[in-house]
């Protein structure tokens, strides 16, 4: 039997019992046993854990380091006002301000 892509990619793809993902399901394989990882599946969002408002990641947008980075649903980056992490980058960035003033 022939499987299709869900999401209407039109590729074929395959399941094999060993290929099983966290949540118990199997993961879809390209032919050539790859996690197929279709370019038509909708982005999935989670809540920010600073301030809840959703977020979402894409595997082609990284930080130099090699860590996703968060986005907001449109696509641009996820500047949290809580997260300390921006908390101290702007403060970072006003005490350069102004030093250079």
């Amino acid at each position: 039997m022939t499987y299709y892509c869900k999401y209407g990619c039109g590729t074929s793809v395959k399941f094999d019992n060993k290929q099983i993902g966290p949540n118990g399901n199997k993961i879809p394989l390209n032919e050539d046993g790859t996690a197929h990882r279709c370019p038509k599946r909708p982005p999935s969002t989670i809540p920010c854990r600073d301030c809840t408002q959703l977020i979402t990641f894409d595997e082609n947008r990284k930080s130099s380091s090699g860590k996703m980075i968060p986005l907001d649903p449109n696509g641009s980056p996820h500047s949290c006002p809580i997260s300390q992490f921006n908390r101290s980058k702007t403060h970072y960035n006003n005490q350069s301000k102004k030093e250079n003033s």
